[in-house]
């Protein structure tokens, strides 16, 4: 695995911030508080998302921004990763929102666990580690902060040995023993429980065999019944055979009957609607010859001639009507050119000086003007005079049209009169002929139906006595039916007898093979409770302990590996213990981890996280995670000799990506690359 960049943005300290990560060895440096820790907080969100209490989304969120995202790409086996996760302010709390990841350009959306459960796969990491907020592997191989590690060496020896268990995965084998634990006491309770419950075996075996001869009595029984009720169902069967033919035969009689009431009643009703026909044809003849003398009296005309001409008269009026609105349009345009001429000769008449030019008005201009406007009043009154004329002429010839108009009228309305009183006669001619063609049709009923009734009244007469035979033939099968019932009641009792000793049998005979079934359990049960307590729980306390034992030796090794090269000096040795304790030998003494330097406490922590980091490497299936460590303060407290001794490790270390973080000056002369972390007015920058 190798990391290639990550941005942060709206992060603690950072605002907006993208970081290249090269490979080798780098540093990031720069004073307590400039903003290194967060970078490697930001990677550990982007792989995992909000952890309860150590890593939430309070405490990643820039103060006083609404929202921010990390995204983080790095490379696994050829294969380009990036992530992205957001974060966003509700109303007292920040929340994770959806992102999505990139493998090699495909882009998938999904939800924080999602996206963890995708990342756990493409570590190698386990997928359990999905519902659990501390990602163990990932803190003892890839990234530790420093306080962590200090204290899992001084922790409790039985937290720390259940801690490891957790972290190899060994803690199955302790799951494995409970749990084969509880299913051996829950099969000493199975056994106990079938062996009480086959207590009384031979007692349903009895209670079987005497309800089967019980069961063979009750079949004897039905095979005596069963002849005679075929028997008795044969003579039902003709009997009814035989009152079937004559119900269908007095059915049929019935139905004569009825049919001769219906053609009674048809061929009455028929009478009725003839003579009520007539009636209504009598009346149409009135009618009919009523009209057509009104008719005669009445002037044929042509109905389209008197509208065409009611048309032209219309027209004509109309423009009557127009010519009527020009001319008093006139009159009024001349009698107000008579009144303004007026206006002006009053207006110049009183004028002494010009109020335009303001020169005096002499009386022969205004004599002029009087003359002018004289003429034009004799002109105007002259055309109003023409225009009166005009207009009476045209009064007279509106009138002569109003009252053809009117005439025209007259004629229109006797010609409609004329032209309904003809309709209606066709229409009365109409109902006439269709009246005669029912008339005709009911005839030919009352014809049908005479013949229908002569046959009817044949049929009747010739089934006289068939009431009376059929009535004998009921009775006989009723009481046959009557001797039937009885025996099938018989039949049926035997019939439940049986079912009821045979639901009986088949029970007891079931709980009498179940308790057999449950004695044979019950010994499989015992044998394989024997088996659990004497083989299978000893054997996975054996391979606990051998797993243990093996990597207990091998993390002890690389734990003095490593602590000897931090730390040369042959007056401090340093050993774990069975239990992972670390065990710190000054000048053949034995002395607690507490009471070391500061120096020599933290070679303690880093040489057991980089042999844990080693062995979980190699010993925890499909992680994919091994070229690549992140070292938080790796070397709080070293003297120069011991930075010294830091190159040589991490060069023994043998990784394709080395992360320091750390303050010491010194340790950018033996790495690849240094990144910079500054802070200015609460905001951090990385330069390279």
């Amino acid at each position: 695995m190798l990391f290639k960049r990550i941005i942060l943005h709206n992060i603690r300290s950072y605002a907006h911030q993208e970081i290249a990560f090269p490979e080798g060895i780098f540093l990031l440096r720069g004073d307590i508080g400039a903003g290194k820790s967060t970078i490697l907080l930001g990677i550990e969100f982007a792989l995992f998302g909000i952890k309860q209490k150590t890593l939430t989304g309070t405490t990643l969120l820039r103060h006083g921004t609404l929202e921010g995202f990390v995204e983080l790409e790095f490379m696994i086996d050829e294969q380009r990763i990036i992530i992205r996760r957001y974060l966003k302010r509700a109303k007292d709390t920040v929340k994770q929102e959806t992102g999505y990841i990139l493998v090699n350009g495909t882009k998938t959306e999904g939800s924080p666990i999602e996206l963890k459960s995708a990342i756990l796969e493409i570590l190698g990491y386990p997928s359990e580690l999905v519902s659990k907020s501390k990602d163990l592997i990932y803190r003892y191989t890839l990234y530790t902060p420093q306080e962590e590690m200090k204290q899992i060496i001084t922790e409790e020896p039985e937290i720390r040995l259940d801690l490891i268990r957790r972290v190899f995965g060994i803690d199955k084998y302790k799951r494995i023993r409970e749990n084969a634990m509880i299913l051996q006491r829950e099969l000493r309770e199975r056994r106990k429980h079938l062996e009480g419950f086959a207590l009384d075996i031979e007692i349903k075996k009895k209670q079987a065999e005497e309800l089967h001869q019980e069961l063979v009595q009750c079949d004897t029984l039905i095979l005596e019944l069963q002849p005679r009720i075929q028997e008795r169902e044969k003579s039902l069967a003709q009997a009814k055979q035989k009152l079937e033919r004559l119900e269908a035969t007095l059915t049929e009689l019935i139905d004569a009957r009825k049919k001769m009431a219906v053609a009674n009643a048809r061929l009455e009703e028929i009478i009725m609607q003839r003579n009520a026909n007539n009636a209504h044809l009598k009346k149409i003849d009135e009618e009919y010859h009523t009209l057509r003398a009104q008719m005669l009296n009445l002037e044929p005309k042509n109905m389209a001639e008197l509208i065409k001409e009611q048309e032209v008269l219309k027209k004509a009026q109309q423009q009557l009507d127009q010519r009527v609105q020009e001319l008093t349009k006139q009159s009024a345009k001349h009698e107000h050119h008579k009144e303004h001429a007026r206006e002006i000769v009053s207006k110049i008449t009183s004028l002494s000086v010009c109020p335009v030019c303001e020169q005096s008005v002499s009386p022969q201009y205004k004599e002029s003007v009087k003359f002018r406007e004289g003429n034009h009043v004799k002109e105007a009154e002259v055309a109003i005079k023409v225009l009166q004329a005009d207009y009476e002429k045209l009064l007279v010839e509106k009138r002569g049209v109003q009252e053809s108009l009117e005439a025209l009228q007259e004629s229109l309305q006797q010609a409609r009169l004329r032209e309904h009183t003809q309709s209606t006669l066709g229409q009365l001619e109409q109902r006439r002929k269709a009246l005669e063609q029912v008339q005709d049709e009911l005839k030919a009923q009352v014809g049908k139906i005479n013949e229908e009734r002569s046959g009817l009244q044949e049929r009747l007469e010739a089934s006289a006595g068939l009431e009376d035979e059929a009535k004998k033939a009921k009775q006989g099968v009723e009481e046959t039916q009557e001797e039937l019932h009885h025996s099938m009641l018989k039949l049926n009792s035997a019939q439940k007898e049986r079912e009821s000793t045979e639901k009986q049998w088949v029970k007891v005979r079931l709980e009498a093979e179940t308790k057999v079934k449950a004695q044979e359990q019950a010994h499989q049960i015992g044998t394989l409770h024997d088996w659990f307590e004497n083989s299978f729980i000893p054997l996975m306390q054996t391979l606990e302990k051998s797993v243990m034992v093996s990597l207990y030796y091998e993390c002890n090794n690389r734990f003095e590996q490593w602590f000897s090269m931090l730390l040369e000096d042959e007056a401090i040795q340093a050993r774990l213990d069975e239990q992972f304790t670390p065990v710190i030998e000054q000048n053949g003494y034995q002395t607690d981890v507490d009471s070391l330097s500061g120096g020599e406490k933290t070679s303690v922590a880093l040489a057991y996280r980089l042999a844990l980091n080693k062995v979980i490497s190699e010993h925890v299936e499909h992680i994919r995670t091994k070229d690549c460590i992140i070292l938080d303060e790796p070397t709080d407290g070293f003297s120069t000799e011991q930075l010294d001794k830091v190159r040589d490790v991490l060069h023994e270390l043998k990784m394709k990506q080395v992360i320091i973080v750390s303050h010491e000056a010194k340790i950018e002369s033996f790495v690849d690359h240094v990144l910079t972390v500054t802070k200015e007015q609460q905001e951090s920058k990385v330069v390279s």
